[in-house]
């Protein structure tokens, strides 16, 4: 969780969003299950406007989500990404 944490410094307090990213994308590789590194990552994405690794970070996500009304929300949000903006 120390990437994570390193990500988050990064994000809010430092204003770099690319460094960020890439302390998280480490941190998701170390704990790719972790859904505060992946919510995290998925946030700065959607902010950058970075809509494919954003689609690829919600399905992993969707995949370490039960069943229920929060894996039906992320399936959602990912139909309505490819559709509206990667076509």
């Amino acid at each position: 969780m120390a990437l994570y944490r390193i990500g988050r410094l990064h994000a809010e307090r430092l204003g770099s969003r690319d460094e960020a990213l890439a302390a998280l994308e480490r941190a998701a590789v170390e704990s790719p299950d972790e859904p505060l590194v992946l919510e995290e990552m998925a946030r700065l994405y959607e902010a950058a406007e970075r809509w494919e690794p954003l689609v690829r970070v919600l399905e992993q996500l969707v995949d370490t989500t039960g069943a229920g009304a929060a894996r039906v929300s992320l399936l959602t949000r990912v139909g309505q990404l490819r559709e509206e903006r990667l076509g």
